[in-house]
């Protein structure tokens, strides 16, 4: 068989198959991402309903990579949120915000000890502390769900009244981790 009538069959019948199966490929990945991204939210919108919380976010901290240096400062990101429909969503801005040294604490602290509760009376007077003022935020309940090579991401839930977290709560929160990180990780 000549070289063109090889080049040409290749051409009319392999190349368009090809395009399909890419194209088939990428309608799979793109379902699955859609599904996985659905069962985060419904994942975090049960866990706010079962704790009672105002929202329920998937947080992340990075700095790019290696010790964070004065340029190279640790910032956090809003993943995922869930909120009550009367409490508007923060998702949008809260993208890439500086964190303060007392949010530095609050992450190495979930990197350690796995989760932190934080009253936000008690919290020291900054960023954290206002933040939480402005948006009428009580209690802060931080549990931690992975450390990839370049951030760490864990689970944040808000009160706006004075919640005390129960057995129940804590023990809704480390089976929504659980889900979380198959969902996110795979």
């Amino acid at each position: 068989m000549p070289v063109e009538i090889l080049v040409a069959l290749l051409t009319v019948v392999v190349a368009p198959l090809g395009r399909w199966g890419w194209t088939e490929w990428q309608k799979r990945r793109a379902r699955g991402s859609y599904i996985a991204r659905t069962a985060i939210y419904a994942e975090l919108a049960g866990l706010r309903e079962r704790t009672g919380a105002i929202r329920a976010f998937v947080m992340a901290s990075e700095n790019g990579g290696g010790v964070p240096t004065p340029e190279k400062r640790i910032v956090t990101s809003v993943l995922y949120e869930s909120c009550r429909p009367e409490v508007y969503n923060v998702s949008d801005t809260w993208q890439k915000q500086p964190a303060t040294e007392f949010v530095s604490s609050i992450v190495g602290t979930v990197l350690r000890e796995g989760q932190m509760l934080a009253r936000v009376s008690e919290c020291p007077a900054g960023d954290f502390r206002t933040a939480c003022d402005a948006l009428g935020l009580t209690t802060v309940y931080f549990r931690h769900i992975a450390l990839t090579p370049t951030k760490v991401l864990y689970l944040s839930l808000t009160w706006d009244d004075d919640t005390w977290l129960d057995a129940h709560d804590y023990d809704a929160a480390r089976i929504a981790v659980s889900r979380l990180q198959n969902l996110l990780l795979g």
